[in-house]
């Protein structure tokens, strides 16, 4: 799997078949919404300052799947609530560039490094999985791991937090 950046406000995840396994696209600069394609399309939306939610519509309304909250450490916590599953979303070793996505239990799902893309202005990624969870990877994880991503880098830059 890999991630391809489009733009600043739009990524595919690709997968070993050269093939989109999801997207991510953002409303505007602030990531403060989205759209996350994966077989099934969510939105994400900031609901309060550094909280996001992900619903996803049923035809009949919209069901919270998800959410993801800032810590004041600059750490992200998500919650899958349909899986009833936590993560933890951090830096590696104090690195601006490099994030890890760890279950609740501490090991560690996935790892993203971005890397300065002068052609679109922001930073191309490179995702590595866990060998053991190849699997059972879930495009969705990595989608909502390459968010907070975006958002620390943001902070780092000195863009205004999505309020």
């Amino acid at each position: 799997m890999t991630i391809h950046t489009v733009s600043k406000t739009h990524y595919e995840i690709i997968n070993s078949s050269n093939e989109s396994a999801g997207s991510l696209t953002y409303d505007n600069e602030q990531f403060s919404e989205a759209t996350i394609k994966t077989t099934d399309r969510f939105k994400l939306q900031l609901i309060f300052t550094d909280v996001w939610a992900v619903f996803f519509n049923d035809g009949i309304r919209d069901k919270v799947m998800s959410n993801i909250r800032a810590t004041a450490e600059g750490n992200y916590l998500v919650r899958l609530f349909y899986l009833r599953k936590k993560y933890l979303f951090n830096n590696i070793d104090n690195s601006q560039t490099s994030f890890r996505f760890l279950t609740a239990e501490g090991e560690e799902l996935l790892k993203i490094k971005a890397i300065i893309n002068t052609e679109v202005n922001w930073y191309f990624f490179s995702l590595y999985l866990n060998d053991a969870d190849k699997s059972s990877y879930d495009p969705l994880l990595a989608l909502l791991a390459l968010h907070c991503a975006n958002c620390s880098l943001g902070i780092m830059n000195g863009e205004p937090a999505a309020h």
